[in-house]
């Protein structure tokens, strides 16, 4: 994937286009997602995570069935199991999308230009655990590290974060490791109907055997076909028949080769 600035598109809005080549030469074009829209949805990712494991947690506080100690080893345990699952099972689901990516718009995408695998998605969200989660929990779980381990272990985390800012493709370790990168998801865009289009110009369009040749607005009946264009009468004009334009000509002659070529 190389980085291109597009041909007629300012150069801020092309700044952070990527070029995709798949497997089948037919190149597609991404935007980098930017850095705030990956924070917002961990943040969200997050919520969801963590929200299901306060309530857990409370239900089992309430039951009684652990002591405080056996509480805390309990929440530590159920965060790890619950939060790395979530985050491999939905990317590999919903192809390189969690819930907080889906919302926002974004999604992971392979840097070689074929679809996400299994390994790729174990190596990012696992790497996260290294990059933040882990040094996090042993910062904030209580444990007697001492300021010189625990200065090192928030020097990381910093370190960390700082590489997508600092990263051409804003990739995160995970991603480097992994070969990914996290793009906007692209919105589809449709072209205008052919009827609405034809209606625009002006042509008429009436009931045909054949639903492809009603769509061109061509009028059919076996092997004839018709296309005629509807301009506006004048006051003190004859209702004469105005001579057909290039447009309507051209869509004639498509509505006959479509036709000739049903039986």
């Amino acid at each position: 994937m190389k980085a291109y600035t597009a041909t007629g598109v300012p150069a801020w809005e092309a700044k952070g286009l990527i070029r995709h080549t798949p497997p089948e030469s037919v190149p597609i074009t991404f935007r980098l997602s930017s850095l705030g829209a990956r924070f917002g949805a961990q943040m969200l990712d997050l919520t969801f995570t963590y929200g299901g494991v306060i309530l857990l947690l409370v239900a089992v506080a309430w039951l009684g069935i652990f002591s405080w100690n056996g509480l805390f080893t309990f929440y530590a345990l159920i965060t790890f199991f619950m939060r790395v699952p979530y985050y491999i099972l939905s990317e590999m689901v919903w192809n390189g999308r969690t819930l907080g990516k889906r919302i926002l718009g974004i999604r992971v995408i392979s840097l070689d230009g074929r679809r996400l695998t299994p390994h790729q998605i174990v190596a990012r969200n696992l790497m996260k655990e290294v990059e933040v989660f882990l040094p996090m929990g042993a910062i904030m779980g209580g444990a007697d590290l001492g300021w010189i381990p625990g200065l090192i272990l928030a020097g990381w985390m910093l370190a960390t974060v700082l590489v997508p800012v600092f990263n051409k493709k804003k990739q995160r370790l995970g991603d480097m490791v992994a070969g990914t990168i996290v793009v906007d998801n692209p919105k589809p865009q449709l072209l205008p109907d052919l009827t609405v289009q034809a209606a625009a110009l002006g042509y008429e369009s009436g009931p045909g055997i054949w639903a492809s040749t009603a769509a061109t607005n061509c009028r059919c009946w076996r092997r004839s076909c018709a296309c005629r264009r509807r301009r506006p009468r004048r006051a003190g004009m004859s209702p004469r028949s105005p001579r057909p334009s290039a447009a309507a000509s051209a869509m004639t002659r498509s509505c006959r080769k479509a036709a000739n070529g049903i039986s």
